[in-house]
């Protein structure tokens, strides 16, 4: 389903009845389908919304991305939200997702029941560990990988892809080939939204220091075998948030929702359901 708002053309698509929440995918560059089906189980008991990011997926505006920001994505959200009708909802962000997450909760907080940041980030001061693991766990085509990932601005979709595509198995703790067929079929890539947002904007990214003004009941669920992300960045948004509440799931990586689905649902579910 698309809907225009805020300047651009944005792809959403909902599920389920009850409570509301908005899915924000990460990357930048792929779109929401990592999270299906996994998370679709959710939609009997809320409204699910899953959409792409401006620039990303089936949305509108991959050509025009050298003036955004992450406050443009944010906006775009908050534009979302009113199209939908949602007084408040709760906000669930992955990766990418939940760095705009903690953004828009800074900015729009009494528009949120809740705030779930799933294996994400605060300060853009990781890569290095993330390449660090690469050389002991991966292969030398994988460190290469990352490193380019760190600095390059693609410029075009099958490079971007394949590079990607390297390093994917670093993402799994256990690499399951039809899940990765699954994501690899389902998701539209988008280079020049990950040179916007991976490479551009992250730049300047650190939100660390305004954790403390977040007052939303936030949950943080961190990995702590994710070697991309490593597990000290949810502790730090954990130490930040103040009353914030931290699961960790022992046997995933960077996609708890696909590898340890189960706890993942109950986990997110059952603390959605006890929001007020």
């Amino acid at each position: 389903m698309y809907v225009r708002l805020n300047g651009t053309k944005l792809f959403y698509t909902a599920l389920g009845k009850g409570r509301p929440a908005i899915f924000l995918h990460g990357g930048l560059g792929f779109d929401h389908n990592y999270f299906r089906p996994w998370t679709d189980p959710l939609s009997k008991n809320f409204r699910i919304v899953y959409y792409d990011h401006r620039g990303n997926g089936r949305s509108d505006g991959r050509e025009s991305l050298a003036n955004v920001t992450h406050d443009t994505w944010i906006e775009d959200l908050e534009a979302l939200r009113k199209h939908l009708g949602f007084k408040k909802f709760t906000l669930v962000g992955h990766s990418y997702g939940g760095a705009l997450g903690m953004g828009y909760a800074l900015k729009y907080p009494k528009n949120l029941d809740g705030l779930a940041i799933i294996t994400s980030y605060a300060g853009w001061d990781f890569w290095h560990e993330a390449i660090g693991n690469a050389k002991k766990l991966g292969t030398p085509e994988q460190v290469a990988a990352l490193k380019r990932m760190e600095h390059t601005h693609f410029t075009n979709d099958e490079d971007f892809g394949q590079t990607v595509g390297t390093v994917t198995p670093l993402y799994f703790e256990r690499v399951e080939e039809k899940v990765l067929e699954r994501i690899g079929a389902t998701t539209k890539i988008s280079y020049q939204a990950f040179n916007r947002g991976f490479i551009d904007c992250h730049k300047n990214y650190n939100l660390v220091p305004r954790l403390g003004e977040i007052k939303v009941p936030t949950l943080v669920m961190a990995s702590p075998k994710d070697k991309i992300i490593p597990v000290f960045q949810s502790e730090r948004i954990h130490k930040g948030i103040k009353g914030s509440k931290i699961v960790r799931f022992e046997e995933s990586r960077h996609f708890p929702f696909i590898e340890e689905r189960k706890k993942f649902n109950k986990e997110l579910g059952g603390w959605m359901a006890g929001l007020k």
